[in-house]
C-alpha cells in the first residue's frame, strides 16, 4: 500500500509543478512581448496619445518603493512631455488595478512602446535612474 501512495504522491507533485511552470511561462496581458492591460482610465488616456508609457505600482510602507518614488518624481518632472507617466499607490480603489496586473512585488515598473506593447517589467526590486532613462530612451 505504501508505494502506491508515494506513486500517488508523486503524480499530483509532478501535475503541481507542470501545471505552475504552464501557467507562469504562458505570455499574458501586461507581461514583456504582450499589450498593455487597458483597465484604467489613466491607462486609456496613455494609449491614446502615441507616446511610449511607464507605469509604476507601489504601496505605503514599502522601504524600497520609497527609495524608488524619489527615482520617479525625477522621471516624471523630466519626462512627462515624451512619456505617458502613470503611478499607482495601493489603495483598495486599485486592488482590481494590481489583481489585473499580477502586481506580487513591489515596486513594479511597466516599459511599454507607444503601440501599447510591453517591453520591460522590473518587478520587486530598485532601478536605478539612469537605467531607468536609458530603457525609457530605448522605446
Amino acid at each position: 500500500m505504501k508505494p502506491a501512495i508515494l506513486a500517488l504522491t508523486a503524480v499530483v507533485l509532478l501535475g503541481a509543478i507542470v501545471g505552475a511552470y504552464s501557467y507562469y511561462s504562458i505570455p499574458r496581458e501586461g507581461f514583456p512581448g504582450r499589450q498593455v492591460i487597458n483597465d484604467h482610465p489613466l491607462i486609456e488616456n496613455a494609449l491614446s496619445n502615441g507616446k511610449p508609457i511607464l507605469i509604476y505600482f507601489s504601496t505605503m510602507g514599502c522601504p524600497t518603493c520609497l527609495m524608488q518614488d524619489g527615482v520617479m518624481a525625477k522621471i516624471r518632472s523630466n519626462y512627462s512631455d515624451t512619456v505617458n507617466i502613470i503611478f499607482f499607490k495601493y489603495d483598495e480603489g486599485l486592488r482590481k488595478v494590481f489583481q489585473d496586473w499580477s502586481i506580487v512585488k513591489v515596486p513594479t515598473i511597466v516599459l511599454a512602446s507607444s503601440n501599447g506593447t510591453v517591453a520591460i517589467r522590473h518587478e520587486g526590486g530598485y532601478v536605478a535612474e539612469d537605467d531607468l532613462i536609458n530603457e525609457l530612451m530605448g522605446l
